[in-house]
């Protein structure tokens, strides 16, 4: 549930230091003389024009961020930067698909004992939009399995003596313990995601603890939920990470986790210090859970901002969703191979949408 307008800042900066140090990374380099060059006016000139409200946000895909795209190409050619998009232009034009959950219509419910029970959008539960599906139902069994994690190579397995086929899963935010870069590594959602598809789960339910609470509360997550998902399209029109397996995602606000876990023989509190103390549990719940998601899908695309500096190997992107490249598969954008990358970003400072089905709105930094 990201913002897809991610602040400039870092990457003006990056692009501002890579273009003055000419050198940067080479022998004898004149650091100084390269720091001295930058100018904050020059940076807070371009800042102030890409978080005018007459640009309307860069909203990814969006008349503003085009016009955006154009300024930093306009920029690029002062700088003497050669073109290196598509056919001799300074732009890569990037497929993705907007998708904005509906959450009018996306519905999340308890049935024990034959009694539904439904819990209120932005206040027990929220969900984001599935890229892959515009409307997708599931109703099965619910497990917990703690931080739903499968590490082999750190002799733990949530899943183990565990048969999730057929059942939504539920977890915590994190993973146990590990060291710093192995739990980092553990707590990727997509990870999560791909080892419950491995166990044949067919949905997932993240659970907040007193932990996620305290780092990024349910209120701040809910608030995001306004804004459009942007995924990558591949060369078949697939959404990048989707998996068709899962039926339904949703996450629990900590009072409703809280309730989650009435009748199962075990209590929330319980369930938060065993699995912060790293020990490992896994139990069925005493009902089933229907989630229905809709999701509002466009496709568009959106300008990578492309150009390189000859005889360096350097590239320059600018790219509108976040201050980042991927490299290591050439067919999928960001990649950059062998060259070094400054990116230097449209998006940024600048309006949200306004408050929609009672969530927070906002200006966006």
């Amino acid at each position: 549930m990201t913002n897809p307008r991610k602040s400039f800042l870092c990457a003006f900066l990056a692009m501002a230091i890579a273009f003055s140090g000419a050198s940067l990374g080479a022998a004898n380099d004149p650091a100084d003389a390269a720091m001295q060059s930058i100018r904050p006016e020059a940076i807070r000139a371009g800042m102030r024009f890409l978080s005018d409200d007459s640009l309307e946000g860069r909203g990814t895909g969006e008349r503003g961020h085009e016009i955006a795209a154009k300024y930093m190409a306009s920029e690029f050619e002062a700088m003497g930067l050669t073109p290196a998009g598509e056919a001799g232009t300074y732009f890569q034009r990037v497929p993705l698909r907007s998708a904005r959950v509906d959450m009018a219509k996306t519905t999340l419910a308890l049935i024990r004992s034959g009694q539904t029970e439904n819990l209120v959008f932005g206040q027990d539960f929220i969900s984001g939009g599935r890229p892959g599906a515009s409307e997708s139902t599931v109703e099965a069994p619910v497990i917990f399995i703690g931080f739903g994690v499968t590490a082999p190579d750190q002799n733990y397995d949530d899943y183990k003596g565990i048969d999730a086929r057929g059942k939504i899963v539920a977890y915590i935010y994190g993973a146990p313990d590990f060291e710093s870069s192995i739990k980092a590594q553990y707590t990727s959602t997509l990870g999560k995601q791909t080892n419950a598809v491995a166990h044949g789960a067919v949905g997932t339910l993240v659970l907040y603890d007193p932990s996620l609470e305290a780092m990024y509360s349910f209120h701040q997550n809910a608030a995001s939920v306004s804004f459009a998902q942007m995924t990558w399209l591949d060369k078949d029109g697939k959404p990048d990470g989707f998996m068709p397996e899962l039926k339904g995602s949703a996450l629990l606000s900590l009072p409703a986790a809280r309730k989650f876990f009435e009748g199962s023989g075990h209590t929330a509190d319980e369930v938060f210090a065993a699995t912060k103390a790293g020990k490992s549990q896994s139990f069925s719940l005493p009902f089933t859970m229907r989630i229905h998601n809709q999701s509002e899908l466009t496709d568009v695309t959106s300008p990578n901002v492309v150009a390189s500096r000859s005889p360096m190997r350097w590239r320059f992107y600018a790219n509108p969703r976040r201050c980042r490249s991927r490299g290591g598969d050439p067919s999928r954008p960001f990649g950059v191979q062998q060259y070094r990358t400054a990116m230097r970003s449209p998006g940024g400072l600048g309006p949200a949408p306004p408050p929609s089905g009672g969530l927070a709105g906002g200006d966006v930094v």
